[in-house]
């Protein structure tokens, strides 16, 4: 398979090729991905290719697949994105557990009396602060992911029903033309 379609189907599904070069593995799999039963290509006159569903008469312009590899990538990158997210909040709750000169407040928490209770309690805040922060960035990641698939779903609904309708148009053309030509 050709790397420059790899790329470009990796942009179709909405990888950023600088950002998400470790996700090429799902527009590779995209692109391998066979044409599910019952559907079937077609070409228009144009020499357009779509899909029929002979099951359903459903006609559509992208490859049956294109949908749950476009919601494959969505996922990868929501993951990698909490996964970065993550290891940042990790790094700056350790480098929070280390004083001015450099001792590991870790140590300190073991030591009986109000110190090591200060120590204690301060850092089960840092804990919950760091837990809480995870917490309100994935909500706000699922938040946008939810809105963002409802507006994409919109969009390829709204295209795909007027495409059809302007197949369904000019076959009507064509078929009230050959109804004129042979009266």
């Amino acid at each position: 398979m050709i790397f420059l379609e790899i790329k470009d189907y990796a942009k179709y599904l909405g990888l950023d090729l600088r950002d998400d070069n470790d996700l090429l593995w799902i527009a590779k799999e995209g692109l391998k991905a066979p044409l599910p039963e019952p559907w079937k290509p077609c070409k228009n006159p144009k020499g357009e290719i779509y899909y029929f569903n002979f099951e359903t008469n459903e006609l559509i312009w992208e490859h049956p697949c294109d949908q749950y590899y476009k919601k494959l990538c969505q996922e990868e990158k929501l993951k990698k994105a909490q996964r970065q997210i993550q290891s940042q909040l990790e790094a700056q709750r350790l480098s929070r557990t280390k004083s001015h000169s450099g001792t590991n407040y870790s140590k300190l928490v073991q030591l009986p009396g109000k110190v090591g209770n200060k120590v204690a309690i301060e850092s089960e805040k840092l804990d919950k602060e760091y837990n809480t922060k995870l917490e309100n960035y994935k909500k706000k990641k699922k938040n946008e992911l939810t809105e963002y698939k409802k507006t994409e779903t919109k969009k390829t609904n709204e295209e795909d029903s007027k495409k059809v309708l302007d197949e369904y148009r000019k076959e009507l053309n064509k078929l009230l033309k050959y109804r004129e030509v042979s009266l």
